[in-house]
C-alpha cells in the first residue's frame, strides 16, 4: 500500500470513527433522558406512545449502525483488498467507449450496494417496523418500490453519468 493510500485510510477511518463516536453518544443520550418529557409538554405526549417510539428508535439505530459498519468494511476490503483493481480491469476488459465504459461501472457498483442493502432493508420493514406496529407496506409494495426506485435511479444516474463523461471525454485538454 503506498504512502498516499495509507493517508487516505487512516482519514477515512478518522472521520468514520468520529461518526460512530457521536452515534454512540447520541444513542447513550436517548437511552437515558429519551423517556423524560421537557416540562411543559406533558399534556401533549401520550408515554406509551413515547416508550414504543423510544424502544423503536433505539432498535433501529442500533440496526443502522451494524449496517454502517458492515458497509465500512466492505467499502475498505474493495478498495484497499485489490477487489476495485480486478474490478476496473474487467471493466475495461469489455473495450467499451469511454463512456459505456464509466457508466457501467458505476451502475454496477450502484446495484451491488443495493443487493448489500437490502437484507438490512427487508429486517428493517418486516422485522422491526412490525413488531411496533409502524409498518404498513406489504411486500408486493416493497418489491414494486424497490422495481421503480431502482429504474428511476438508473435512469437518472444514467443521464447524469453519460452527459458527465461525455464533457469529460469532448474536452480532454481541460482535465
Amino acid at each position: 500500500m503506498t504512502e498516499k493510500m495509507l493517508i487516505i485510510l487512516f482519514i477515512y477511518l478518522f472521520f468514520e470513527g468520529f461518526q460512530y463516536w457521536l452515534r454512540y453518544l447520541n444513542l447513550r443520550h436517548m437511552k437515558i433522558h429519551g423517556l423524560n418529557v421537557p416540562p411543559g409538554f406533558e399534556d401533549f405526549i401520550d408515554e406509551p406512545v413515547l416508550k414504543k417510539t423510544h424502544a423503536y428508535t433505539i432498535e433501529h439505530n442500533r440496526l443502522s449502525l451494524i449496517e454502517s459498519v458492515f458497509g465500512n468494511v466492505l467499502l475498505l476490503a474493495f478498495i484497499f483488498g485489490g477487489l476495485l483493481n480486478a474490478y476496473n480491469s474487467w471493466i475495461v476488459s469489455l473495450k467499451l467507449s469511454f463512456v459505456m465504459t464509466g457508466l457501467i461501472f458505476f451502475l454496477l457498483v450502484g446495484y451491488a450496494g443495493s443487493i448489500l442493502s437490502l437484507p438490512f432493508s427487508i429486517y428493517s420493514t418486516f422485522k422491526i417496523e412490525n413488531k411496533y406496529g409502524f409498518n404498513t407496506m406489504t411486500v408486493k409494495l416493497w418489491m414494486a418500490d424497490l422495481i421503480k426506485s431502482t429504474l428511476i435511479s438508473t435512469i437518472l444516474m444514467s443521464l447524469i453519468l453519460a452527459v458527465s463523461f461525455w464533457i469529460i471525454e469532448a474536452s480532454p485538454d481541460y482535465w
